[in-house]
């Protein structure tokens, strides 16, 4: 699909980066990276749009390093090429002259010279046909949610030649169904939009609804059986990237799965998960044009193979690094899938809670990898593999170390692409890909 704003942006870009690079001093080194949209996003709420808008905007960022000193900067690109070598132009050459008075620091990393495109625009997707078909589709029930179409790039490179383009275009619709105090959430989301797909999924959800006018279930704090479904799978996992998975937290001494790290204890041989580039949810290169494996696995049949390594931590650590972000985190996590059939979960299950979701996610005691959360939205009780109504909200508090330990009694066939949903100042790229999992024992605490 050609954008006519895309394409713009991406050759002011390139322009304003070259004049960088052609007027850094002799030995001084520069990075520039791109961050742009093209984006509708359209509000729902009791089935009906409420706000319609477009938003267009990029922006760049600028990197010097120069005799063991630094200076950064961004801007917003506006397409126009001449305006935009202004706003390079003029902060440059000033903090140039003014060199000798910045503050020296550890900033000598070098990036080998290479280059890469990815492209995941599929189709062109016709914005008015799929509001009008969401709009058709919800209007028998109370439907509130927030719906994407649209480009996203993201962009590196630097005067030692490294240049790196990424693109992809996903439509989501994160969206939740209301029966007056109940609730169900939903996240369709597509590189090339389905509307019989959005139909199944919102069949589903709709089911779920129902379920919630069943009599509320009051269970006791205690230790039950549970289904995970792969939205509170996602809300676990996400976990990981506060520190349990980072070279440099592990380091430093507060890595929540340093036991897991130093062969004290192991996971499930039926949990491995990956970081997977290949889902084309967020670029395979880092902010400095660094490109990391396409797929790296970290926890292998319940072994920890691999922590995430940034250059700067392998410069201050002495280790290898495998080209990490500065984060040191997943950015495209993939979850190995099992054997547990969709149509077996609830007789697998047998007696215990379906869990839909989970949120407030937090460690409650991080050296011991352990993390507290809440229920959300449509979960239930089953007895003998029967949905008997939808539990009071319960709070949980366990370890990793037994919930993907010797807990994890399946793990399902199936997975779900959860696509980063964030839009703080942007559209946010990345996301996972994650199965729902059997739990023989959780523990609620209220």
């Amino acid at each position: 699909m050609k954008n006519t704003y895309i394409e713009k942006i991406l050759k002011s870009y390139h322009q304003c980066s070259d004049w960088v690079f052609q007027n850094i001093p002799s030995g001084a080194s520069a990075t520039s990276t791109l961050d742009a949209e093209s984006s509708f996003f359209i509000r729902y709420n009791n089935h009906r749009v409420r706000q319609n808008s477009q938003v267009e905007q990029a922006t760049a960022k600028i990197f010097i390093t120069w005799q063991q000193k630094s200076y950064r900067f961004s801007f917003s690109l506006t397409s126009f090429a001449e305006e935009d070598l202004k706003k390079v132009k003029v902060p440059l050459l000033k903090t140039l002259n003014e060199w000798d008075k910045l503050l020296s620091e550890n900033v000598d990393y070098k990036t080998a010279p290479s280059q890469s495109s990815s492209n995941y625009l599929w189709s062109e997707h016709d914005a008015n046909g799929i509001l009008e078909f969401i709009s058709n589709s919800t209007s028998h029930v109370d439907f509130t949610g927030l719906v994407t179409i649209g480009p996203v790039l993201s962009c590196v490179r630097n005067s030692n030649g490294v240049n790196h383009e990424f693109l992809t275009e996903l439509v989501t619709v994160d969206y939740s169904l209301y029966d007056g105090p109940r609730a169900v959430k939903g996240l369709y989301s597509a590189r090339d939009w389905n509307g019989e797909d959005f139909i199944q999924q919102l069949q589903q959800s709709q089911t779920s609804l129902e379920m919630m006018k069943k009599p509320k279930v009051e269970l006791n704090p205690g230790n039950y059986r549970v289904y995970l479904g792969p939205g509170a799978v996602s809300e676990m996992a996400q976990m990981l990237n506060w520190g349990a998975v980072s070279q440099r937290s592990y380091r430093l001494g507060r890595n929540p799965l340093k036991r897991l790290i130093e062969k004290e204890t192991q996971l499930s041989p039926k949990l491995s998960v990956s970081e997977d580039f290949s889902l084309g949810l967020g670029p395979q290169f880092n902010g400095l044009g660094e490109k990391a494996p396409g797929q790296l696995p970290v926890i292998k049949n319940g072994q920890l193979i691999n922590l995430f390594t940034s250059t700067k931590s392998a410069v201050e650590f002495n280790v290898d690094s495998n080209l990490a972000d500065e984060d040191e985190g997943f950015r495209s996590m993939s979850i190995d899938t099992g054997v547990l059939k969709r149509d077996s979960i609830l007789t697998a299950l047998d007696t215990g809670i379906f869990i839909s979701n989970l949120h407030y996610l937090n460690w409650s005691n991080p050296m011991e990898a352990r993390i507290t959360g809440m229920t959300r939205y449509a979960c239930f009780w089953v007895e003998k593999g029967q949905i008997q109504g939808p539990i009071a909200d319960l709070r949980f508090d366990d370890t990793l170390f037994d919930l993907w330990g010797d807990e994890l009694e399946s793990v399902t066939e199936f997975a779900e692409l959860e696509p980063q949903t964030t839009t703080y100042f942007q559209r946010h790229l990345g996301g996972k890909r994650v199965p729902g999992m059997l739990i023989k024992k959780m523990k609620f605490t209220l």
